[in-house]
Parts: structure tokens; C-alpha cells; sequence
């Protein structure tokens, strides 16, 4: 188990500075801008980024789904927490699939979350930066 593990990390972090190297994106741009591999890459380098343009950073609710349908069995708790109890909404999504189709919906019915982000890849350091940034 512990064998397990730590490949398992290793190899996520070698994953994450993969990610984070513009000439894999470079690459993965020549061959399609519109690939899901280039938006996995382009989009979670970008994250830490735009979570510090975020506009407050108080009162924060953070919900992760894994898909659009997902989203649809969460979004009456979405509702919820932002009406009932005026809880910020963070939302986040780990595949281009479903943050794409949410972001165009960002504030309104649709989505009901108040930022929308792809979730950090699997890293305690990219969780701890992750945590502090969006204080949920």
C-alpha cells in the first residue's frame, strides 16, 4: 500500500510539472487547439492565475463534480447555499468537457456557482495552494 502510494504520487507530480511546461502546450497547440488534450493543459496551468482575480474571498462553498451530469444532480444545492444561506460558490471540474459547457453559464440559473475553475491536479501542494487561494 505504501509502495503504491508513493508511485502514485511521483508520478502525479511528474504529471503536474508536465503540465506546466509551455512547451507542452506549444506542442499540443500545433496539433489542435480544439484537442481536450490541449485544453487539459492550457486550463490547468491557467487556474492559479485566475483564482487571483477572483472577486471575494469570504463565506466560500466549494463543490467539485466530475461531469455536466454531476452538476445537474448538485445544482439545487448550489441554489440553495446561495440564496438561502449567501454562500460563495466555487465549482470546479477536472475535464475540458464540463468546464467548458459550464463557463459560458458563469452567474446565472444555469450554472449557479460563483467562479468556475478546473480542479488543481492531485498534489498536496497544489491542494494546500488550491485551499488557500479560494478559502472555502
Amino acid at each position: 500500500m505504501v509502495a503504491s502510494r508513493y508511485i502514485y504520487n511521483k508520478v502525479v507530480e511528474l504529471s503536474d510539472k508536465l503540465i506546466r511546461q509551455p512547451i507542452l502546450a506549444k506542442f499540443l497547440e500545433m496539433y489542435s487547439k480544439d484537442s481536450k488534450a490541449y485544453k487539459f493543459v492550457v486550463g490547468h496551468a491557467r487556474t492559479a492565475v485566475k483564482i487571483h482575480t477572483g472577486v471575494r474571498r469570504d463565506n466560500v462553498v466549494w463543490t467539485h463534480v466530475s461531469s455536466l451530469g454531476e452538476l445537474a444532480v448538485v445544482r439545487p444545492v448550489i441554489k440553495e447555499l446561495r440564496s438561502k444561506y449567501g454562500k460563495h460558490v466555487v465549482l470546479t471540474f477536472f475535464s475540458p468537457s464540463g468546464y467548458e459547457a459550464s463557463v459560458p453559464y458563469l452567474g446565472t440559473s444555469y450554472a449557479d456557482a460563483d467562479e468556475i475553475y478546473y480542479m488543481p491536479i492531485d498534489t498536496w501542494k497544489n491542494a494546500c495552494r488550491f485551499i488557500d487561494m479560494i478559502k472555502p
